[in-house]
């Protein structure tokens, strides 16, 4: 009577795969919705048995689990099959595991985040096009620049763009009309007027960072380019943005703004490589005081930006309300 109920758990993990998770869903942004109604029905199933008969707690615990063991097992062997033999993809090349789990793209990236290092041999393996994820190719081929990133095509960016669901930046929005609707609020910061109220503020960072390039190259020190080019980044985007710069080049400090960004900057970037584990992570309390925190020092720097009377910023000839209308 047991074997029967693990054989039933067998097949309806193969029965929701096949009906539900195999079809062409975006399912990635409901990775948290999904966990939560795991663990629900987890605990639901073992209170279930717990009452209905005479049994212990751990007896209950083991059974739940055996049945749970057997119901992803059979979603898994299904979901093995699908994509190695039933998948759109299946006829582009690349690496078994490649072809079965994205955790393969994580585990090639260890320790560094180098992954561009290993493409670039499998493309010398496989050729022009190879399959890096189940649902993913990596294309090494000029004419693909124009048939994915030309004008007018028919593409649609991918899940990967939905990262920070529901809000999208412009760079994010997947809707072409919504895209083309928002973007006329940033067209108006980057016409040629604006463009020349930039250039003051931006001579100042770039003679700054030839001045810091200069010393190094006269007394002959190491300088961390990767790290010196940064420090010019965040200056820039922050003069530009909120009329006031961090900084960062002239006190050589970096505020816990740029510190906190750098230091969880390694983790966003393994989590990139799993879309469902990003926005489980997100989602975690944690991220989400971060992510409060984060926003009310925004909330201040826009306020304190709406007060001043300089010019000289992206915000030229926005109105702040329409922006935040924008990133709605």
């Amino acid at each position: 009577m047991i074997g029967i109920r693990f054989v039933i758990a067998f097949a309806a993990g193969v029965l929701l795969h096949t009906t539900v998770f195999s079809r062409h869903f975006e399912w990635d942004r409901h990775a948290p919705n999904i966990l939560t109604f795991a663990c629900a029905t987890f605990t639901a199933t073992l209170v279930l048995i717990a009452i209905s008969g005479d049994v212990s707690i751990k007896l209950s615990v083991a059974f739940t689990s055996a049945v749970a063991a057997c119901f992803l097992s059979g979603f898994i062997c299904s979901m093995i099959i699908y994509r190695l033999f039933l998948h759109p993809l299946k006829s582009f090349p690349g690496p078994t595991a490649a072809r079965v789990t994205s955790l393969w793209v994580i585990k090639q990236n260890v320790p560094d985040l180098k992954l561009y290092v290993k493409l670039r041999s499998l493309h010398d393996q496989y050729g022009d096009f190879v399959r890096i994820r189940p649902r993913e190719l990596s294309i090494c081929h000029p004419d693909a620049i124009k048939d994915i990133h030309g004008f007018r095509n028919d593409i649609k960016k991918g899940e990967f763009y939905d990262q920070t669901y529901p809000s999208h930046t412009l760079q994010f929005i997947r809707d072409p009309d919504l895209h083309k609707q928002q973007r006329r609020y940033w067209d108006k910061a980057f016409h040629n007027t604006a463009l020349q109220c930039y250039t003051p503020r931006l001579m100042r960072h770039y003679r700054l960072m030839a001045d810091i390039l200069s010393h190094h190259a006269a007394s002959g020190t190491p300088i961390d380019a990767s790290g010196a080019f940064l420090d010019l980044f965040f200056d820039v985007i922050s003069d530009l943005t909120f009329g006031k710069s961090f900084e960062t080049q002239s006190t050589n400090q970096r505020g816990p703004i740029v510190t906190e960004f750098l230091r969880k900057q390694k983790f966003v970037g393994f989590a990139l490589l799993n879309m469902p584990l990003l926005h489980v992570a997100r989602n975690l309390r944690i991220s989400l005081r971060k992510q409060k925190s984060w926003e009310g020092w925004y909330d201040e720097a826009l306020q304190a930006r709406s007060k001043a009377s300089h010019l000289g910023t992206i915000f030229l000839t926005l109105d702040l309300l329409t922006l935040a209308d924008a990133y709605a």
